[in-house]
């Protein structure tokens, strides 16, 4: 099925490489990129809302998408398309991060960090919803950068993620309104 897309999607990441490409890009992209592994960034995040009662139900609904991400792309999307990723199909792409190890399609880290964007527009608003989608875009561009997605990997992590983040939102949403007790913190 990517056979067709691969040799176009080749060129597009020789000419990002080509255009981008230096050492301080490399170490820029380095860090962007480790900010994605594991989903890291966005764990941390969830993790710092479910510290404050404000933020906690968005930290709640950040890690159940998070969680999600993991069952839904590293179990089964990449193992159902099971796409090689540019670097196994070119031999002369040099990696200068460590090779990942699973499948290509879709992008995980793209996935999680749209999925997260999604749930913390949707909780914080655009305050924090802004600057989480720029740091998402980054991850992904990083991930075309170092050559280890193709660009279809990318558009559908963004897709597959906003789709689960949104689904995050709705299920906790059905969850407090059917399940969990309000409480009146008014005192009435």
């Amino acid at each position: 099925m990517f056979e067709i897309l691969n040799h176009t999607e080749l060129a597009w990441l020789a000419a990002i490489h080509d255009a981008f490409s230096c050492a301080f890009m490399d170490a820029v992209m380095g860090f962007i990129t480790a900010t994605g592994n594991i989903g890291i960034i966005w764990i941390a995040c969830a993790v710092l809302m479910l510290c404050f009662r404000k933020t906690r139900r968005t930290g709640i609904t950040l890690a159940v998408a998070l969680i999600f991400t993991v069952f839904l792309n590293n179990l089964t999307l990449k193992n159902l398309f099971a796409r090689p990723r540019p670097f196994q199909v070119d031999p002369s792409i040099v990696l200068v991060i460590d090779p990942p190890g699973e499948f290509s399609f879709p992008s995980g880290h793209t996935l999680s960090s749209f999925a997260a964007t999604t749930v913390i527009w949707h909780g914080l608003g655009k305050k924090y919803g802004i600057p989480a989608l720029v740091w998402s875009c980054l991850i992904a561009f990083s991930r075309l950068y170092f050559r280890v997605h193709y660009v279809t990997d990318i558009l559908g992590g963004m897709v597959i993620g906003t789709a689960v983040g949104a689904l995050a939102c709705l299920a906790v949403n059905i969850i407090q309104k059917k399940y969990i007790k309000k409480t009146n913190t008014k005192g009435e």
